[in-house]
Parts: structure tokens; C-alpha cells; sequence
């Protein structure tokens, strides 16, 4: 992975799951293997809320307020994690990790892309929900949709205990092979 200008920028994902504070919590792991780092971090609003103005006028998310208050709420987000986390790689990271959030409103996979060309990230992390059958069909996959349109690597993260088994069984398999 190359370095823009001395500076590696990484791009999270956040849909406020416990799988995107892993997604943070690997951003910080890598910004401590990278130096001095940049973590974006988005937050992709409903694209439904620029059509549901008229529908919902005093609701926060819909209003002329609305970026401001989920510019806010993603900023306290970083902030409670950043705080809460207290790691292996917080020394590593003191004073050489800028974060910047972001908030737009559009579908979170092609937002992410576009962000990721936008302040040219040379890595992007997003968590993933491990959806199966008729849900991951109806929902989609965000990080598939990402891995495929990225201008970077995509590195996809899966919460704390999700899908061990199925990870241990590759593991044994692969160092059999």
C-alpha cells in the first residue's frame, strides 16, 4: 500500500453496529503499523431522508439541522470509542492520528467509494453484518458492493465473536493445505 504524501489515509465505514467499532478498532491497529494516519470516518445517512423532507419536517435527520445533528452524533460516536479504547495501540498512536467525519447522504456503498477517491485513502475498512439468505438478498451486501467499486483495498472486519467457528475451520484447513 503506498502512502500519500507521508500520510496514510484510511476511510471507516460507520453504521453505528457493533461491527463498525471493529472497523474502528482496526483503523486504529493499522494506523499504529502506518505512522502518521488519517482516519476518515463515514457515516452514510438514508438515501430515503432527501425524499422524506415533507414527510417527517420537525425530525432532526430531515431537516435543515440535519448534517449538523449527524455530524455531531458521528463525532461523539469516534469520541466514545476513541475513549473507551484503551489498547495495545493507543501509545503507538498518541499525536500521530487525525480523525475527520464525514456524513453524507446517498447509499453507503458508492458514498464510500466515492469518499475513498475523494481524500484518496489508501485503505478502507468496513465492518460487515454476516447477513445470510433472503435478508442479504433484500439488503444487499455494503462491503461487497465496496470491495468491488474501491479505488483501494478494502479490508472487511467481522464483530467480536461473529462467525468464529467458520474461521477456525479455515484456518485449520489452510495450514493442512
Amino acid at each position: 500500500m503506498k502512502h500519500n504524501q507521508g500520510t496514510f489515509n484510511i476511510l471507516v465505514g460507520i453504521d453505528y453496529t457493533e461491527a463498525s467499532r471493529e472497523a474502528l478498532r482496526e483503523a486504529r491497529h493499522q494506523a499504529s503499523i502506518y505512522g502518521r494516519t488519517v482516519i476518515h470516518v463515514l457515516h452514510a445517512l438514508p438515501i430515503t431522508a432527501q425524499y422524506s423532507h415533507g414527510l417527517f419536517p420537525d425530525s432532526p435527520l430531515f431537516n435543515d439541522r440535519g448534517e449538523a445533528y449527524a455530524l455531531a452524533r458521528l463525532e461523539r460516536f469516534v469520541a466514545s470509542e476513541r475513549d473507551r479504547v484503551l489498547d495495545a495501540d493507543s501509545d503507538k498512536i498518541e499525536g500521530r492520528v487525525d480523525y475527520v467525519s464525514h456524513v453524507r447522504e446517498a447509499d453507503a456503498s458508492s458514498v464510500i467509494s466515492d469518499l475513498a477517491r475523494d481524500v484518496k485513502a489508501d485503505l478502507i475498512i468496513v465492518g460487515t453484518h454476516d447477513r445470510k439468505g433472503l435478508v442479504r438478498w433484500l439488503l444487499g451486501s455494503v462491503s461487497r458492493k465496496v470491495a468491488a467499486d474501491a479505488p483501494c483495498s478494502v479490508l472487511v472486519v467481522r464483530q467480536e465473536g461473529q462467525s468464529t467457528q467458520r474461521r477456525k475451520d479455515f484456518l485449520d484447513k489452510a495450514h493442512a493445505a
